[in-house]
């Protein structure tokens, strides 16, 4: 069950709608004021995402018994160094170990009642994952050039499907809650399916189905 009130949820919208509409004043005036306005944001955005990723879980209920999470905001800061200034440095090496981190913070710092939730995997899993999925990346531009263009749409939407379910099955078999373990069946050949005709739906109705 989702247990938030509307209004609340309006509200915020309301203010990120306010606080782009400022920046982007902001950035016609004058363009230190643009600097200035994202020094704030970078020092606000902390709080941001832990009052956000604390509503949605506090709102969020199985069986009556609510969701929590429990991150800090100077714990926030610290990750987020990783996202912001780590993973940009390295030109993007430093992803895969990224979304390790990220699963396992979220997942560490949250709880279902009194029960936390915990994540065994490993940061070197992630990492051959994601070397999978260049390679299967690699693949996707070679059938590309091979078939002039002409695969490339199906292609990537296979390279999406099996990068996805890689990413989801490897994140959820490593999930747990106190004695309990997840599973993920997702597979490649499905997501690519779905996609697939989501794709088709999404082009032959102008855009109407997204």
């Amino acid at each position: 069950e989702y247990l938030a009130d509307p209004k609340a949820i309006l509200k915020g919208r309301i203010i990120v709608v306010g606080g782009f509409a400022v920046y982007s004043i902001a950035g016609e005036i004058n363009p230190l004021a643009v600097a200035a306005l994202l020094l704030v944001f970078l020092g606000v955005l902390p709080w941001l995402i832990v009052r956000a990723s604390r509503f949605n879980a506090i709102n969020s209920a199985h069986r009556n018994v609510r969701f929590g999470f429990g991150a800090s905001y100077r714990e926030m800061g610290q990750f987020l160094i990783l996202p912001i200034v780590l993973v940009p440095l390295t030109l993007g090496l430093l992803y895969p170990y990224y979304v390790y981190r990220k699963k396992r913070f979220i997942l560490e710092h949250s709880a279902y009642g009194a029960t936390p939730f915990a994540f065994t995997a490993s940061a070197g899993a992630f990492n051959l994952v994601y070397f999978k999925v260049a390679l299967m990346f690699v693949l996707f531009l070679v059938g590309s050039v091979v078939t002039v263009g002409i695969g490339a749409l199906p292609l990537y939407i296979w390279f999406a499907a099996y990068r996805d379910g890689a990413v989801a099955r490897l994140g959820w078999k490593n999930t747990r809650l106190g004695s309990l373990r997840f599973d993920c069946t997702w597979s490649t050949t499905g997501l690519f399916k779905l996609h697939f005709l989501n794709t088709l739906g999404i082009v032959f109705s102008g855009g109407l189905l997204a």
